[in-house]
Formats: C-alpha cells, structure tokens, sequence
C-alpha cells in the first residue's frame, strides 16, 4: 500500500504540515522554486511476505515504480518523499529514478535518518530493472481506473488506480 499527498506549494498554510518538519530550509526554497503542485509519498507499507525480495522481486521497487508510473500520467511536475535510511527506502528509490534534495537529514524518531529526494515526471523509466518494468507494464495494463468525482480538488492528475 501506498499513500500519496497533493500538496500546494503556493499556498502558505501548506508549509505548516508536520511533513515538511524535518526539511532544511535551503530545500524546502529549493522544491517552492522548482514546482508549484506536487505529490508527496507519505507512506510505502509491504506485507511481511512481500519484503525483501521474496519471490525473486524487489518490491519496494515495485511499488515505488508503480507510484513513478503514477506521476507520468498525472498533472504533476513531481513527486517528492522522505525515505528512512535504516530501512533501505533510499536504495529503492534511487533504483527508481529518485534525486536527492537533501541526505541524511535527523527524522522525527530519535536516531533515525532519512534522504528528501524527488521523482522529476520526465524520469527516464527504461532505467529500472526490466523486471520491474515488465512487471509495472502488466499492473498498468490490468488496472482499473477509479475517479471519485465528489472530490472539490479533483484535477486531471487525481486519478487513483487500484490494481
């Protein structure tokens, strides 16, 4: 499972957010200059089963390719997410095509680390593992495409897929 954010750089109260807490100053100047609306990863869970690389697959891979899949057919310029270092969250999401905006920055939870890094739209996604990438053309292909039309902030890049 994953969670994604809509998150309105223009808009002061957005800096507020608890997610931006342990963002340098520089970097936080640095994605305002840089976009204007974003999605940000807030949470990438695996069941148990799933982590590692059980059956063959690097899942976090998986998910996170799913999610780059994701922002390529959105309206968002680019997603961003802090990825907790003693989980190995940064590999995955360099394997992925993720820079880094700031490394090893102190997080909420005493004596642990994360990297703030960004997934630009225009990533090239030929680089991931062609594994990963056989297997995120597949879920693609065989999802459903589901629109809450109820929602006040519906834009074209808030289409959710279920796989």
């Amino acid at each position: 499972m994953a969670t994604l954010n809509t998150l309105d750089l223009k808009q002061e109260c957005t800096w507020d957010d608890s997610y931006f807490k342990v963002w340098p100053e520089i970097t936080k100047a640095r994605i305002k200059r840089d976009a204007n609306v974003i999605l940000a990863c807030c949470n990438l869970a695996l069941e148990h089963k799933f982590r590692g690389s059980a059956l063959g697959v690097r899942w976090k891979d998986l998910m996170f390719a799913i999610i780059t899949r994701h922002l390529k057919n959105s309206s968002f310029d680019s997603m961003v997410a802090l990825v907790r270092l003693e989980k190995g969250m940064e590999r995955a999401a360099y394997r992925t095509g993720a820079q880094p905006l700031a490394k090893d920055v102190p997080y909420l939870i005493e004596g642990r680390k994360v990297d703030i890094v960004c997934w630009k739209k225009d990533l090239d996604e030929s680089l991931t593992n062609p594994q990963i990438q056989n297997l995120v053309n597949y879920v693609w292909k065989h999802s459903t495409e589901i629109i809450d039309y109820s929602s006040p902030s519906l834009r074209t890049g808030d289409i959710k897929y279920a796989a």
